[in-house]
């Protein structure tokens, strides 16, 4: 096995027989003798030296670790006891009851202990093995060396290699505060870091005051003022630890306790309500944490603000320097002798004042709720019973229960600054010129939702209406919530009843009017929450309304039409020809189911043809192919009002009929024949010449 992982425990037992070998052991310590022991109270030792707390489970010891051991001899007689220990590499530290380190080793101090403790710090990395030993002496106390018991032990602690776990380290380590006193207390302060992320566990931490360990604060993180002493000298040892090794010890120190300073409380003058005959007196009592008697205090008499100098450190006013309505104050800095106190001040007195305060009453308009367009607007009254006026008001606005210092003595709060969901109070006091009432609270006003308001409204199209027309509703809301528009309510009115079967329409069609109605509609904003007041527009008048555009049907018919769609004949054949006559077919309604009346205009190749008018028939005779014929035909109601449609056609040309005969009617070959196509025919003209295809040709 590696030497860094060998544990070697050794038990030595010496067996010492020459008197020249023997030591003589002391009450207050040995040193030099932890191997052989001590054989001047027995030649044999009978006693095994035993020490617990080193790491031979763990491998070794961890460089710059700290264990915390204890020892003794194992059973024992009673009485007396000491011993001297020795390691061949560390530092010692922390050294319990009655152990002291002389010239490198420990000893005891004192023979009133059989087991003792103290702190071993492991040396640094690359020390190998260290040697512990171990001489222990029980005595029985009767002077002489019968009965007595030694023993010895010696131990060999390997170094761990490769250890996991890595001491941790206490740095920033201070006093809390760096100038203590009495009165701020003491406490230490450090911050906690380990390599290896280890929480901190069984963190040492050790107080000495003027010298002397005090046991009672140990691991103490602060010290109670009842251990503090002004002029107290004050040590502390921070060791931390991660749960199994702890770090190197780091002391802080000295801090001496301060001085606390004095402090003066409870000022009052006496009379409490001194008349002008009246001798003023300064009470006031005097406290030190230190325990300090005062020494020097200074007190200061103020005369209407005014310092009065050859009153200064004097605790009384005679009655010959007050006046009825003077201000006196008096000031106290309190001293201990060492040093000064913060200074304190008594009330104002005024002199000779049988004043009696005035009384304040306050609410807030509107009364109850309000909106977020009211101005709140609180009202301070008052009264006096000696009569006197108010001279000064003072008011604070609360909203939502916290203070609103802007608005501190105004009377209102503008509707600008409150919003839907708040709550507002005000406080307010008097002032008669020498005494303020009491505060007065008015009642809670909760900021209600504020409905909104119709900014504009306009029902469409603008300008004249008529049958033929939709009716629609546009409008604008404002809103001093922000709030969006929700739940409005609409109405249209007819001849000014509330036509209820149209409530929430935005739009009427134009089937649903009738000429001569008048139409308004109103709208009632709302917010979600509420419904703000109602706009109406003015009522408009449905006036006539145009016949409908003439739908026109226009070729070669029998007769032609002018008149509803009900009555329409058959409609005319197109293309149109010269051999028919040419009609039109025209039919229009109105919407008002009024009569309607027809006007029928022609012309030909774009010239009015004025004896055609009105007549729905084109004499056949009158045609000829090539012609262009367009009629228009005019709408027109008993109001005046019209619309018109036209139709244009061409007046096609027919194929003419080919005949033709031949002379001889036999054609003979050898023979001149004559063919001769006069024969053929064209119903709308005449023919004019005619081609021969011979053969192809």
């Amino acid at each position: 096995m590696e030497r860094s992982r060998r544990v070697a425990v050794l038990l030595v037992l010496l067996f010492l027989v020459s008197l020249s070998q023997s030591v003589y052991s002391q009450s207050t310590g040995m040193t030099g003798r932890s191997v052989t022991g001590c054989t001047c109270h027995s030649n044999s030792p009978s006693l095994s030296g035993s020490i617990s707390g080193l790491p031979f489970g763990a491998g070794g010891y961890t460089p710059g670790a700290t264990y915390s051991l204890s020892w003794d001899g194992g059973p024992h007689v009673s009485g007396e006891g000491g011993f001297n220990f020795d390691v061949s590499a560390g530092s010692w530290t922390n050294l319990g009851a009655y152990v002291q380190l002389s010239n490198g080793e420990l000893t005891h101090s004192s023979d009133l202990a059989r087991a003792w403790t103290a702190d071993w710090v492991a040396p640094a990395a690359g020390t190998g093995d260290v040697d512990f030993t171990l001489a222990v002496l029980y005595a029985n106390g009767n002077g002489a060396n019968s009965g007595d018991e030694w023993g010895t032990g010696a131990w060999t602690l390997g170094e761990a290699s490769g250890s996991g776990n890595n001491p941790p380290v206490a740095s920033n380590v201070t006093f809390v505060p760096t100038s203590p006193t009495k009165g701020t207390g003491l406490g230490v302060s450090y911050d906690y870091y380990d390599a290896d992320g280890d929480s901190e566990q069984g963190t040492q931490i050790r107080w000495v005051v003027d010298g002397l360990n005090v046991g009672a604060l140990n691991d103490q993180m602060t010290v109670a003022n009842s251990w503090l002493t002004r002029g107290q000298v004050w040590y502390c040892t921070v060791t931390v630890k991660d749960g199994s090794v702890q770090g190197t010890p780091v002391e802080i120190g000295p801090v001496t306790i301060g001085n606390t300073f004095p402090v003066a409380r409870n000022l009052e003058i006496t009379p409490e309500a001194p008349e002008d005959s009246d001798e003023l007196r300064l009470d006031y009592d005097y406290y030190d944490n230190d325990g300090d008697p005062q020494q020097q205090s200074l007190i200061r008499w103020y005369l209407d603000g005014a310092r009065i100098a050859e009153l200064d450190d004097s605790d009384r006013v005679s009655a010959l320097m007050i006046r009825g309505g003077d201000e006196w104050e008096a000031s106290v800095t309190p001293h201990d002798g060492d040093d000064y106190g913060t200074t304190v001040w008594t009330g104002i007195v005024v002199i000779g004042s049988s004043n009696n305060p005035p009384t304040a009453t306050a609410y807030i308009s509107p009364v109850g709720n309000a909106r977020t367009d009211d101005v709140l607007q609180v009202h301070v009254g008052w009264s006096d019973p000696d009569g006197d006026s108010i001279q000064a008001t003072e008011i604070i606005w609360y909203r939502d229960g916290t203070r609103y210092s802007a608005f501190n003595d105004m009377t209102y709060v503008l509707d600008q600054s409150t919003a839907k969901g708040e709550t507002w109070m005000a406080k307010a006091r008097v002032n008669d010129g020498l005494m303020w009432s009491e505060w007065v609270e008015t009642a809670e006003v909760d900021i209600l939702n504020t409905p909104p308001e119709v900014t504009s409204i306009a029902m469409l199209p603008e300008g004249s209406l008529n049958t033929a027309m939709d009716l629609s509703l546009v409008w604008e809301q404002s809103d001093l919530d922000g709030d969006a528009e929700m739940n409005s309510q609409i109405h249209w009115w007819v001849n000014g009843d509330w036509i209820r079967e149209y409530d929430g329409w935005t739009s009427i069609p134009a089937s649903e009017t009738i000429r001569d109605q008048s139409w308004s509609v109103q709208v009632i904003p709302g917010d979600g929450d509420d419904l703000g007041s109602s706009m109406k527009t003015l009522s408009r008048l449905i006036e006539n309304g145009a016949p409908t555009v003439p739908i026109i049907a226009l070729g070669n018919g029998a007769i032609g039409y002018l008149g509803a769609l009900d009555g329409l004949p058959e409609a005319p054949t197109t293309p149109a020809d010269s051999l028919n006559p040419l009609v039109v077919l025209a039919h229009a309604s109105d919407l008002d189911e009024e009569p309607i009346l027809f006007s029928v205009a022609w012309e030909r190749n774009g010239f009015v043809v004025p004896d055609l008018d009105d007549e729905v028939l084109v004499p056949a005779e009158r045609l000829e192919p090539g012609q262009v014929w367009t009629v228009t035909v005019t709408v027109n109601d008993h109001w005046g009002l019209s619309e018109s449609a036209e139709a244009e056609i061409e007046i096609i040309n027919l194929k003419p009929t080919p005949a033709w005969t031949t002379e001889p009617e036999g054609a003979i070959p050898g023979t001149f024949t004559t063919f001769d196509g006069s024969s053929s025919s064209d119903s709308d003209g005449r023919v004019v010449s005619w081609l021969w295809l011979i053969d192809g040709i």
